[in-house]
Parts: structure tokens; C-alpha cells; sequence
């Protein structure tokens, strides 16, 4: 193709032999144009997308030497007299044709520029609100073809700004309608050429195809991450087991070329712009591989996403924005299973992260789900049992969390037998909730039941033994038995702190109760001490909004009104009453108790 363009030159130009089959086009223009006796000239070569006209395909050593292209670097003029202007989608095209140094880059338009662009192109009337005009054109990501055809349609259909932007805003569907629709630009379209239609698609579809032809494999990873949500896409959820690095990196970097995404934390994550991922999606609807797609991302993040161990918070917090675009999605029957997976793990991770509600949600979707597929007495199907029970605890739901944690009991008792530790432990919780509802001798029973096994079955050090002798120290803690209580958290915190290390969240737990009994006692100075120490690294590890965190700045807020320290106590108070408003709402009995605490400490600050 680049062929006959040269050979049409020759033509225009008038040269010798042009006609003449055997002479060599793209030699004789290029020798003529470098030339300086010719005089001036410019040669424009548009849209230079292809990275193997240029520099020459990769070597086959099946083809003949008279099948191989010959790279058109090799033919581009040189004169002083010239100037070549070459334009491209491949940012590496362009950085191999300026020797590395820095090609001209077309950016997006500003914000104000954009505007103008709408506005010239749209009848005032319809461009009433400047504000919404400013919305929609950060909306098209200010780029210039986007704007054209949005106004187009606009101006042909009679509608607002407003009304456009409502439509585009409405369903992706919508969305990707407006985007396909081709109006026509006769200052374009002179000769009315079909390849020269003016919908963003259809000119996102020309890169598309040329990745897709030079790197299946990068064509195949944009694919997949349009499914994703566009931002913040990290590598893990896009690289293959077993791919080699090598072929990884050069698919993101012809994507990051060609200006389809883009890196984010150190190249670590990726984003795309809304237009891309729209087309993306509308271009594999089409083809009827949309469905395909959304499979494989519910299959790479049911595979992916961790446990709800505090060390993969921050994995769970990368993948979470991931997990409610794809578990949005309608999948067939035979993925219910691993949509259930998915839905068990992030359930319990948003339990440790204080988000009830969403948690409660998505926790009786995969108990739905497993019910139907597995049984209630499978050993998934008792899991989310078990997590739902402890969602609802955390709620303030006592009654209901009970009913839930004896149904998980029985049906460990029943398939794993009284004393494994799954058994263990969901009695462990059982007593938990027994002694939040005021019950504390049966809740003392329970709790002395489950250390006496913890201790047989899984050794004096393990960590559900740890679990089970703070939790008996809590029961005796509230029926007056202090110095029982404190030599039992103390023995804890020392065990915790060997076993899991300082800033694992159970240890600091321990440290927090064991301040709370010594400010029981009047020890004030030791508690704020052990308070401070739990607030700081709650903030470090689980962060400022954590139940954990917000749980311990109240502490430290009783504990400094007790040492008349009245100006950070009421900040601190301050700070728990609102976190657990937001939290777990109004009539959570932890927010009512920070409630009261911060109105009294202010009654307390007027009088004196």
C-alpha cells in the first residue's frame, strides 16, 4: 500500500520510468526527493500505524527473500531542501523515527479549549448550560473527534446538552450507541470515502485492528481488562500463569503506544479512559465474545482475591473496585460456584473492614448460592453460615447472629464431630455472642469449654487458644474479676506478640482490652500509654477508619477525660462517636455508648 503511494508521487511528479513496471518507486522518489538540486518539498505519510512497514517484519525463515518487506525506513527522503511530517498512532513509531528523542505528542485539548470546540459546533440554544457543557466534555475526555460527533448529534437531533449528556449517563448501552453513531464531516468526507467514518469507534477500531495484528496477545489483554473497572487495574489480574515476561511487558507497552491505557503507581496498575472501555466492550458485543470476556475476569479475580488475613488487606482493597463491576455481571449456571467464592472471600474482607452492610449482602448471595449448588451441610456451604453469623454480631444483631452461629454448631458437630477445630471454633463465636446479649456465667461455661479443647487439640500456643483465653478474660473482665482478667490479658499480649508479632490486628486487640481493664482499675498512666501505642498502630495497619482504630480513639478518649486531659479527649470522642455513626449507623449500641460519652465530657467542659 505504501508502495503504490510512493509510485503515485512518481506520477505527479512527473518522474522518468515511473510508469515502467520494473523500476522501483519508493527508491526513485526517495533519490529524487534527496536530491537538494529539486528544490523544496514536503511529504506528509499519515496515519504510520504499522510498525512492520517502517522497520521490517520479524525474521521467517519459511519465506523467500523476494517475500519479504522491505522496511520503509529505508526509503524516507533526506534533503536539506525537505521535510518529511510522519503521524501516528505508535508512540514507539514515532520515537524510532526521531532517534529516540522526543516525538511531538497531540494531546487532549484543555477543558477550556474543549468547550469552545462544543460551542462553535452546536446552536446556542442548545448550549444553555455552560456547566453541563464543561460535564460532557470532561465526560468525552476532551478529545476533539468525541466532542465533533456528540455535537453532530446534538445539532441533527434537536436535543440539549443536558439531554445528551442524560443519554450518554444512562446505560452503557446508551453509551455505546452515541459513540457508534457516524454523522458525516464533508470538510472530511470530500471524496466520500467509506474508511473515512467519524464515530469514535470506529476510529478506536482502526488501532484495535492494528494491535490485534501485530500482538494477539496485547489485543487479547485490553479485551479483558475493558471488563474490569478502568482504574487502577494491577498487573496480577492480567498477566497469565507461566507468561514470560518479556512478552507481557511488550503487550502493555504497544497498548501504553498506542495510547489506549495507561500507567498508574509506578507502572505497578493501569487505567483507561471511559471511551476506550466502552468501545472495547461495544466491539466484542458485536463480535460475540463480550460474554467470554467477563467469564475469564470473574475466573482470574475468584483466583486471585486473598483471604481476609490483615496481611492481604491491601490486595483485597487493590481487587475490591474489580469485584463489584464483574459480580454486577449475569453469568451462566456452571460459574455459580465461583461466583460464590468470590462473593465468600470479599464478604469476609469487608466484615474486617467495618463495611456490615455490603458484607451481609454479598455474604447471602454465595450462602444462596452454595445452598442450591452444594447442600447446607457442605463444608463451603458452613463456611458462609459461619461468616454471616459474624457479620451479623458485628452488627448489633445478637439474637439473630446466635440463632445462625448454634445452625453453624450443629452442622460442624454433626460433619466434623465435637472436637475438630472448625467445631471449636464456631462455638468460640457462639460464646462470643452469648456474652454480648448480658449472658456472662453461660458465656464463662462456654468460654472455659472451648480453652480446655483448644488446649487438647491444637497446642497452648496456637492462635485460637490465645483467642479463647482474651475472650474468657473479657467474661471475667465484665462480671468484676479484674485481677483474674489482666494476668489472663497479659499472658495473651506476651504469647500474641511471640506467636503473630506486634502489629498483627489480634495482638493489638490485646493490648487495647488490657488498657481498658487498667483504666477499669484506676491506672491511668500505664493505660494511656498501652491506648496511645493501639491507636498509633491501628492507623498503620488496618487505617484511620477502621472499626479497630475508631474502637481505640475512644478508648483513649475515656481515658485522658479521666486524667482531665479535657481538649484531646473531646477530639478523640468526637472522632468515635462520628466514625461509628458512619459505620455501623445510629442505633448500633457502640455508637449510642460513644453518644453519651461525648455528650457528657461536654456537659462535664461547660461546667468547669
Amino acid at each position: 500500500m505504501m508502495n503504490q503511494a510512493y509510485h503515485d508521487i512518481g506520477r505527479k511528479l512527473n518522474l522518468p520510468g515511473w510508469n515502467d513496471p520494473t523500476i522501483d518507486a519508493l527508491k526513485l522518489v526517495s533519490e529524487w526527493l534527496s536530491n537538494d538540486e529539486h528544490g523544496s518539498w514536503l511529504l506528509v505519510l499519515d496515519n504510520a500505524d504499522d510498525m512492520e512497514t517502517f522497520f521490517g517484519a520479524k525474521s521467517n525463515p519459511s519465506s523467500s527473500v523476494s517475500e519479504q518487506i522491505r522496511p520503509l525506513v529505508n526509503f524516507i527522503p533526506r534533503s536539506s531542501n525537505g521535510w518529511t511530517i510522519i503521524t501516528t498512532r505508535d508512540k514507539r513509531i514515532g520515537e524510532r523515527l526521531t532517534n529516540r528523542e522526543k516525538p511531538i505528542e497531540i494531546m487532549p485539548m484543555d477543558r477550556q479549549d474543549a468547550e469552545r470546540l462544543l460551542w462553535s459546533k452546536v446552536p446556542p440554544e442548545y448550549t444553555l448550560d455552560n456547566a453541563r457543557s464543561s460535564e460532557l466534555v470532561e465526560l468525552l475526555g476532551c478529545l476533539p473527534l468525541a466532542i465533533t460527533q456528540a455535537a453532530a448529534y446534538i445539532s441533527e437531533n434537536s436535543i440539549s446538552v443536558e439531554d445528551y449528556l442524560k443519554a450518554f449517563e444512562e446505560t452503557d448501552s446508551e453509551m455505546q450507541y452515541l459513540l457508534s453513531v457516524d454523522l458525516p464531516d464533508h470538510r472530511r468526507d470530500f471524496e466520500m470515502r467509506p474508511e473515512m467514518q467519524n464515530s469514535v469507534m470506529r476510529t478506536w477500531k482502526v488501532s484495535f485492528d492494528q494491535i490485534r495484528g501485530q500482538n494477539p496477545r496485547a489485543a487479547e489483554m485490553l479485551s479483558l481488562m475493558a471488563f474490569f473497572d478502568r482504574q487502577g487495574i494491577p498487573k496480577m489480574i492480567i498477566r497469565r500463569d507461566g507468561e514470560r515476561g518479556t512478552d507481557f511487558t511488550t503487550a502493555l507497552g504497544m497498548l501504553q503506544a498506542f495510547s489506549l491505557i495507561a500507567a498508574e503507581k509506578g507502572g505497578e496498575s493501569f487505567k483507561m479512559h471511559r471511551l476506550v472501555q466502552a468501545s472495547t466492550q461495544r466491539w466484542l458485543e458485536i463480535r460475540g465474545e463480550a460474554t467470554k470476556k467477563r467469564e475469564e475476569a470473574l475466573k482470574v479475580l475468584s483466583q486471585v482475591f486473598p483471604s481476609a488475613n490483615y496481611k492481604d488487606w491491601a490486595t483485597c482493597k487493590a481487587l475490591s473496585s474489580h469485584v463489584r463491576i464483574v459480580t454486577g455481571y449475569t453469568f451462566a449456571a456452571d460459574l455459580n460456584l465461583k461466583l460464590a467464592n468470590l462473593l465468600y472471600k470479599v464478604s469476609s474482607y469487608a466484615e474486617s473492614q467495618g463495611q456490615y452492610d455490603y458484607a451481609y449482602e454479598i455474604g447471602m448471595d454465595a450462602l444462596s448460592i452454595r445452598k442450591k449448588e452444594l447442600g447446607s451441610e457442605h463444608r463451603d456451604t458452613r463456611a458462609s453460615v459461619y461468616n454471616l453469623a459474624i457479620v451479623l454480631q458485628r452488627q448489633g444483631k445478637y439474637e439473630v447472629a446466635e440463632e445462625m452461629h448454634r445452625q453453624a454448631l450443629a452442622l460442624n458437630q454433626k460433619t466434623l464431630g465435637p472436637e475438630h477445630p472448625e467445631t471449636v471454633n464456631s462455638m468460640y463465636h457462639l460464646a462470643r455472642v452469648v456474652y454480648r446479649q448480658g449472658k456472662y456465667e453461660v458465656a464463662e461455661e462456654m468460654h472455659r469449654h472451648v480453652l480446655a479443647l483448644d488446649q487438647k487439640v491444637l497446642g497452648h500456643e496456637h492462635p485460637n487458644t490465645l483467642s479463647a483465653i482474651y475472650s474468657l478474660a473479657v467474661v471475667l473482665q465484665r462480671q468484676g474479676k479484674y485481677e483474674v482478667a489482666e494476668e489472663m490479658y497479659r499472658q495473651v499480649l506476651k504469647l500474641r506478640q511471640k506467636v503473630l508479632g506486634h502489629d498483627h490486628p489480634s495482638t493489638i486487640i490485646s493490648m487495647s482490652h488490657l488498657s481498658t481493664l487498667l483504666h477499669k482499675q484506676g491506672k491511668y498512666i500505664e493505660a494511656e500509654k498501652l491506648q496511645r501505642q493501639a491507636l498509633e498502630r491501628f492507623e498503620r495497619v488496618a487505617g484511620p477508619d477502621s472499626p479497630y482504630t475508631i474502637s481505640s480513639a475512644h478508648n483513649l478518649a475515656e481515658t485522658l477525660r479521666a486524667l482531665k486531659q479535657e481538649d484531646e479527649a473531646s477530639i478523640l470522642s468526637r472522632r468515635a462517636y462520628l466514625g461509628y455513626q458512619e459505620r455501623l449507623g445510629l442505633d448500633h449500641p457502640y455508637t449510642q455508648i460513644s453518644l453519651r460519652n461525648y455528650s457528657s465530657l461536654h456537659e462535664e467542659m461547660k461546667r468547669s
